[in-house]
């Protein structure tokens, strides 16, 4: 009775010594390294390329789990008008000052809470689009803070309504492998939750926009305005008199 091949190697080879057979990258890995190799045109550049993707064909990374809620879908974005901007971060000070327990600095936001929201308001928000993503390392550098202390006044933000994270991920192509990577979060800006009933919610006022359902500007719109804060009111009466008396000053210049 002839043995089975299976059964001769069994006896003769260790199962634990044997060779396992080597598994072959993906066609898409060659196609990419090709690639790669001429569009390199010195040989440091060749060479270079060589390294990467023997490195990457001898120890093939797992692809990284992405975090729970994240979104490959494009993100719609908010935007704020500067008068909205400005409104907001006043607010965010406004509901930081009513929650500040006696003896202590701050309040639930903080000031670093603060400093990171104006960060994202006057730096990273696109007025005509909405757009706000810049990553951690950007904040913190923007910020003059530490990566953890950006993160966790994000959370504290977040925790107060101002601001919508969302988790974003993309596939991008890496040494002929294609993979899902985390990417920089998306921020949408909103009034805190203690505001919304009297400030109204910016996350309804850009629907309505959007829809075409924006109310009409009246006359009893214009007489009834809604009051002005004191400070605003002081600051405004001032900046009116500066510009009256820069106005005299180059009245009387032009009669010389």
């Amino acid at each position: 009775m002839v043995e089975q091949i299976a059964d001769i190697i069994d006896r003769v080879i260790d199962p634990s010594t044997r060779p396992k057979p080597e598994s072959q990258p993906s066609l898409s890995f060659w196609r990419d390294f090709n690639e790669e190799l001429k569009a390199a045109k010195t040989p440091e550049a060749k060479e270079a390329v060589w390294k990467r993707y023997a490195a990457e064909k001898a120890n093939p990374k797992p692809n990284r789990r992405q975090r729970r809620g994240s979104t490959l879908d494009p993100v719609k974005y908010r935007p704020l008008t500067r008068e909205q901007r400005a409104r907001l971060s006043f607010l965010a000070e406004k509901f930081d000052a009513h929650t500040r327990d006696p003896g202590k600095h701050g309040g639930c936001l903080k000031r670093t809470g603060l400093q990171v929201l104006r960060i994202l308001l006057f730096h990273f928000h696109n007025v005509h689009n909405g757009r706000c993503d810049p990553s951690l390392d950007t904040i913190a550098k923007a910020a003059g803070m530490a990566r953890s202390t950006v993160a966790k006044a994000l959370n504290r933000l977040e925790e107060a309504g101002i601001i919508e994270r969302i988790r974003r991920v993309r596939f991008v192509r890496l040494n002929g492998r294609k993979r899902c990577v985390q990417w920089s979060n998306a921020y949408l800006l909103n009034v805190p939750y203690h505001f919304r009933k009297d400030e109204g919610d910016y996350a309804n006022s850009a629907k309505s926009s959007e829809s075409g359902k924006k109310p009409e500007t009246t006359a009893a719109d214009i007489k009834n305005q809604p009051p002005m804060h004191p400070d605003v009111a002081a600051a405004l009466a001032r900046l009116g008199n500066a510009m009256a008396a820069r106005a005299e000053r180059e009245n009387e210049q032009m009669r010389q």
